[in-house]
Protein backbone atom coordinates (compact mmCIF):
# COMPACT_ATOMS: atom_id res chain seq x y z
CA UNK A 1 0.00 0.00 0.00
CA UNK A 2 2.64 2.52 1.08
CA UNK A 3 4.39 1.94 -2.63
CA UNK A 4 1.24 2.61 -4.55
CA UNK A 5 0.60 5.86 -2.12
CA UNK A 6 4.09 7.47 -2.76
CA UNK A 7 3.67 6.33 -6.47
CA UNK A 8 1.27 9.06 -6.70
CA UNK A 9 2.60 12.61 -6.32
CA UNK A 10 -0.40 15.03 -6.61
CA UNK A 11 -2.97 13.90 -3.90
CA UNK A 12 -5.46 16.59 -3.20
CA UNK A 13 -5.66 17.61 0.47
CA UNK A 14 -8.54 15.46 0.93
CA UNK A 15 -6.97 12.22 -0.89
CA UNK A 16 -3.82 13.02 1.67
CA UNK A 17 -6.27 12.40 4.80
CA UNK A 18 -7.41 9.36 3.01
CA UNK A 19 -3.56 7.98 2.32
CA UNK A 20 -2.48 9.46 5.98
CA UNK A 21 -5.49 7.24 7.57
CA UNK A 22 -4.88 4.25 5.48
CA UNK A 23 -1.12 4.53 6.55
CA UNK A 24 -1.55 4.89 9.89
CA UNK A 25 -4.63 2.36 10.16
CA UNK A 26 -3.47 -0.73 8.55
CA UNK A 27 -4.10 -3.62 8.23
CA UNK A 28 -7.05 -2.49 10.62
CA UNK A 29 -8.47 -0.29 7.90
CA UNK A 30 -8.59 -2.84 5.38
CA UNK A 31 -11.83 -4.33 7.07
CA UNK A 32 -13.54 -1.24 6.94
CA UNK A 33 -16.22 -0.60 4.29
CA UNK A 34 -16.37 2.91 2.08
CA UNK A 35 -19.01 4.19 4.69
CA UNK A 36 -16.77 3.60 7.64
CA UNK A 37 -13.29 4.70 5.47
CA UNK A 38 -14.98 8.31 5.15
CA UNK A 39 -16.30 8.74 8.47
CA UNK A 40 -13.02 7.65 9.76
CA UNK A 41 -10.38 9.91 7.27
CA UNK A 42 -12.85 12.75 7.91
CA UNK A 43 -13.89 12.81 4.18
CA UNK A 44 -16.72 12.10 1.88
CA UNK A 45 -17.62 8.77 0.15
CA UNK A 46 -16.58 10.14 -3.20
CA UNK A 47 -12.90 11.62 -2.26
CA UNK A 48 -12.59 7.56 -1.17
CA UNK A 49 -13.88 6.30 -4.31
CA UNK A 50 -11.20 9.19 -6.19
CA UNK A 51 -8.33 7.85 -4.05
CA UNK A 52 -9.03 4.47 -5.13
CA UNK A 53 -9.08 5.01 -8.65
CA UNK A 54 -5.82 7.28 -8.33
CA UNK A 55 -3.94 4.45 -6.77
CA UNK A 56 -5.41 1.94 -10.07
CA UNK A 57 -8.02 0.48 -9.11
CA UNK A 58 -11.60 0.33 -10.61
CA UNK A 59 -13.26 1.41 -7.27
CA UNK A 60 -13.29 1.40 -3.68
CA UNK A 61 -14.73 -2.17 -3.51
CA UNK A 62 -11.38 -3.10 -6.32
CA UNK A 63 -9.27 -1.53 -3.20
CA UNK A 64 -11.29 -3.11 -0.27
CA UNK A 65 -10.51 -6.48 -1.66
CA UNK A 66 -7.30 -6.40 -2.47
CA UNK A 67 -6.01 -4.82 1.03
CA UNK A 68 -8.63 -7.66 3.32
CA UNK A 69 -6.58 -10.46 1.19
CA UNK A 70 -3.30 -8.57 2.10
CA UNK A 71 -4.51 -8.23 5.69
CA UNK A 72 -5.65 -11.77 5.78
CA UNK A 73 -2.62 -13.13 4.55
CA UNK A 74 -0.69 -11.33 7.28
CA UNK A 75 -2.83 -11.64 10.49
CA UNK A 76 -2.79 -15.68 9.12
CA UNK A 77 0.96 -15.65 9.55
CA UNK A 78 1.87 -17.74 12.43
CA UNK A 79 3.19 -16.19 15.01
CA UNK A 80 5.11 -18.22 16.91
CA UNK A 81 6.37 -21.77 15.35
CA UNK A 82 6.01 -23.71 18.47
CA UNK A 83 2.45 -23.62 17.90
CA UNK A 84 1.46 -27.39 16.50
CA UNK A 85 -0.35 -28.01 13.10
CA UNK A 86 -2.87 -29.12 14.85
CA UNK A 87 -3.79 -25.67 16.63
CA UNK A 88 -3.13 -23.77 13.84
CA UNK A 89 -5.53 -25.24 11.48
CA UNK A 90 -8.13 -25.85 14.48
CA UNK A 91 -11.73 -23.45 14.96
CA UNK A 92 -9.58 -21.93 17.71
CA UNK A 93 -7.22 -20.05 15.87
CA UNK A 94 -9.67 -18.65 13.09
CA UNK A 95 -11.80 -17.16 16.24
CA UNK A 96 -8.12 -15.71 17.62
CA UNK A 97 -7.57 -14.50 13.90
CA UNK A 98 -11.25 -12.79 13.81
CA UNK A 99 -11.15 -11.28 17.54
CA UNK A 100 -7.38 -9.78 16.01
CA UNK A 101 -8.71 -8.43 13.09
CA UNK A 102 -12.35 -7.14 14.93
CA UNK A 103 -9.35 -5.18 17.84
CA UNK A 104 -7.42 -3.96 15.16
CA UNK A 105 -10.02 -2.75 12.91
CA UNK A 106 -12.18 -1.25 16.27
CA UNK A 107 -8.82 0.51 16.74
CA UNK A 108 -8.88 2.26 13.55
CA UNK A 109 -12.45 3.42 14.01
CA UNK A 110 -12.65 4.61 17.78
CA UNK A 111 -12.44 8.37 18.10
CA UNK A 112 -9.47 9.62 20.47
CA UNK A 113 -11.12 12.76 21.39
CA UNK A 114 -14.42 10.56 22.48
CA UNK A 115 -12.60 7.85 24.56
CA UNK A 116 -10.40 11.05 26.46
CA UNK A 117 -14.29 12.73 26.91
CA UNK A 118 -15.18 9.00 27.97
CA UNK A 119 -12.27 8.96 30.56
CA UNK A 120 -12.70 12.80 32.36
CA UNK A 121 -16.71 11.74 33.11
CA UNK A 122 -15.95 8.04 33.98
CA UNK A 123 -13.28 9.85 36.38
CA UNK A 124 -15.28 12.30 37.83
CA UNK A 125 -16.38 10.34 40.55
CA UNK A 126 -18.52 12.87 42.20
CA UNK A 127 -21.13 12.43 38.77
CA UNK A 128 -23.08 9.36 39.80
CA UNK A 129 -22.33 7.05 36.82
CA UNK A 130 -25.25 4.44 35.85
CA UNK A 131 -23.94 1.64 33.83
CA UNK A 132 -26.45 -0.11 30.99
CA UNK A 133 -26.73 -3.24 28.60
CA UNK A 134 -29.03 -5.78 28.00
CA UNK A 135 -28.83 -9.91 27.11
CA UNK A 136 -25.55 -10.42 26.64
CA UNK A 137 -23.84 -7.25 27.33
CA UNK A 138 -25.13 -7.47 30.83
CA UNK A 139 -22.19 -9.54 32.39
CA UNK A 140 -19.70 -7.23 30.35
CA UNK A 141 -21.05 -4.23 32.31
CA UNK A 142 -21.29 -6.34 35.45
CA UNK A 143 -17.93 -7.21 35.16
CA UNK A 144 -17.03 -3.36 34.22
CA UNK A 145 -18.52 -1.75 37.40
CA UNK A 146 -17.00 -4.80 39.76
CA UNK A 147 -13.39 -3.58 38.66
CA UNK A 148 -14.69 0.29 38.23
CA UNK A 149 -15.28 -0.06 42.12
CA UNK A 150 -11.91 -0.49 42.99
CA UNK A 151 -11.01 2.89 41.59
CA UNK A 152 -14.33 5.44 42.19
CA UNK A 153 -17.67 4.58 43.87
CA UNK A 154 -21.42 6.39 43.38
CA UNK A 155 -22.08 3.39 40.65
CA UNK A 156 -24.97 1.95 39.94
CA UNK A 157 -25.87 -0.80 37.37
CA UNK A 158 -28.84 -0.82 35.43
CA UNK A 159 -29.45 -5.14 36.37
CA UNK A 160 -33.02 -5.46 34.79
CA UNK A 161 -35.20 -3.55 32.95
CA UNK A 162 -38.21 -3.83 34.85
CA UNK A 163 -35.92 -2.45 38.21
CA UNK A 164 -34.87 0.52 35.76
CA UNK A 165 -37.26 3.22 36.68
CA UNK A 166 -36.55 2.30 40.49
CA UNK A 167 -32.46 2.30 39.76
CA UNK A 168 -33.15 5.69 37.69
CA UNK A 169 -35.32 7.76 39.82
CA UNK A 170 -32.32 9.68 41.07
CA UNK A 171 -31.21 10.53 37.54
CA UNK A 172 -30.72 14.41 37.19
CA UNK A 173 -28.15 16.98 34.88
CA UNK A 174 -25.12 15.82 36.82
CA UNK A 175 -25.29 12.12 36.05
CA UNK A 176 -23.48 10.22 33.64
CA UNK A 177 -25.06 7.33 31.43
CA UNK A 178 -22.87 4.78 30.06
CA UNK A 179 -24.39 2.34 27.73
CA UNK A 180 -23.32 -0.71 25.51
CA UNK A 181 -25.10 -2.38 22.96
CA UNK A 182 -23.92 -5.23 19.67
CA UNK A 183 -25.46 -5.94 16.62
CA UNK A 184 -29.42 -4.09 17.52
CA UNK A 185 -30.76 -1.22 18.83
CA UNK A 186 -32.54 -1.90 22.24
CA UNK A 187 -35.56 -0.20 23.05
CA UNK A 188 -35.29 0.14 26.64
CA UNK A 189 -31.37 1.36 25.74
CA UNK A 190 -33.22 3.98 23.39
CA UNK A 191 -35.83 5.46 25.93
CA UNK A 192 -32.74 5.60 28.34
CA UNK A 193 -31.17 7.46 26.18
CA UNK A 194 -34.34 9.96 25.79
CA UNK A 195 -34.23 10.41 28.86
CA UNK A 196 -30.72 10.99 30.17
CA UNK A 197 -31.18 13.90 26.98
CA UNK A 198 -34.61 15.09 28.94
CA UNK A 199 -33.15 15.51 32.37
CA UNK A 200 -29.96 16.94 30.91
CA UNK A 201 -27.15 14.06 31.98
CA UNK A 202 -24.64 13.26 29.67
CA UNK A 203 -24.92 10.15 27.76
CA UNK A 204 -21.82 7.46 26.24
CA UNK A 205 -22.61 5.14 24.08
CA UNK A 206 -20.89 1.81 22.81
CA UNK A 207 -21.73 0.17 19.88
CA UNK A 208 -20.49 -1.58 17.20
CA UNK A 209 -23.31 -0.14 14.92
CA UNK A 210 -22.19 3.07 12.80
CA UNK A 211 -25.33 4.01 11.93
CA UNK A 212 -27.37 2.97 14.91
CA UNK A 213 -29.57 6.21 16.08
CA UNK A 214 -27.82 5.63 19.58
CA UNK A 215 -24.88 7.32 18.23
CA UNK A 216 -26.96 10.69 16.97
CA UNK A 217 -28.70 10.38 20.72
CA UNK A 218 -25.43 10.15 22.80
CA UNK A 219 -23.55 13.04 23.82
CA UNK A 220 -20.46 10.93 23.48
CA UNK A 221 -19.62 7.68 21.19
CA UNK A 222 -17.40 4.69 21.45
CA UNK A 223 -17.82 3.13 17.98
CA UNK A 224 -16.30 -0.77 17.53
CA UNK A 225 -15.97 -2.31 13.89
CA UNK A 226 -17.10 -6.30 14.15
CA UNK A 227 -16.86 -9.17 11.57
CA UNK A 228 -19.45 -11.20 11.49
CA UNK A 229 -17.64 -14.59 10.97
CA UNK A 230 -19.50 -16.87 13.34
CA UNK A 231 -22.89 -17.46 14.53
CA UNK A 232 -22.71 -15.10 17.03
CA UNK A 233 -20.27 -12.81 16.49
CA UNK A 234 -17.64 -11.30 18.93
CA UNK A 235 -17.82 -8.99 21.29
CA UNK A 236 -14.33 -8.79 22.31
CA UNK A 237 -13.82 -5.41 21.20
CA UNK A 238 -16.72 -4.00 23.37
CA UNK A 239 -14.67 -5.66 25.80
CA UNK A 240 -11.47 -4.56 25.19
CA UNK A 241 -13.00 -0.55 25.19
CA UNK A 242 -14.08 -1.60 28.56
CA UNK A 243 -11.00 -2.55 29.64
CA UNK A 244 -9.66 0.47 27.91
CA UNK A 245 -11.53 2.51 29.97
CA UNK A 246 -10.47 0.72 33.60
CA UNK A 247 -6.92 1.38 32.70
CA UNK A 248 -7.22 4.60 32.09
CA UNK A 249 -9.21 6.25 34.72
CA UNK A 250 -6.77 4.26 37.41
CA UNK A 251 -3.85 6.17 35.80
CA UNK A 252 -6.39 9.22 36.02
CA UNK A 253 -7.76 8.73 39.81
CA UNK A 254 -5.72 9.75 43.01
CA UNK A 255 -6.10 7.65 46.13
CA UNK A 256 -6.87 4.85 44.11
CA UNK A 257 -4.34 2.63 45.83
CA UNK A 258 -5.71 3.87 49.46
CA UNK A 259 -9.63 2.64 47.88
CA UNK A 260 -8.08 -0.84 46.65
CA UNK A 261 -6.39 -1.65 49.57
CA UNK A 262 -9.53 -0.46 51.89
CA UNK A 263 -11.23 -3.42 49.51
CA UNK A 264 -8.82 -5.54 49.99
CA UNK A 265 -9.11 -5.55 53.80
CA UNK A 266 -12.40 -5.82 53.77
CA UNK A 267 -12.21 -9.15 51.44
CA UNK A 268 -9.69 -10.21 54.40
CA UNK A 269 -11.78 -9.31 56.86
CA UNK A 270 -15.38 -11.23 55.73
CA UNK A 271 -12.82 -13.93 54.62
CA UNK A 272 -13.57 -13.74 51.16
CA UNK A 273 -12.05 -14.76 48.00
CA UNK A 274 -13.25 -13.04 45.17
CA UNK A 275 -13.65 -15.14 42.03
CA UNK A 276 -12.27 -12.04 39.80
CA UNK A 277 -9.40 -10.28 41.64
CA UNK A 278 -7.95 -6.54 40.36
Amino acid sequence: MRARINSVTDFTPAESRVAEFYLSSLPGAAFLNLAQTSQASGVSTATVTRFAKRLGFDDFRALSNWLMEGARRELEKPKDRRISASIADHPLSHTFTRAESDLRTSLASLNAVSFERTIDLVTDGSRPLYLAAVASGQPLMEHFALLLGYLRGNIQVLDGVDRWPHQLAGLDEHSVVLAATYDRDPLPVIGLLQMTGEVGATSIIITNQHRSPLVRMADVNLTTTTERGSMFGSRIATLCVLEGILDAVSRAIDGVENRAEVIERMFSTLSIHPQGHH
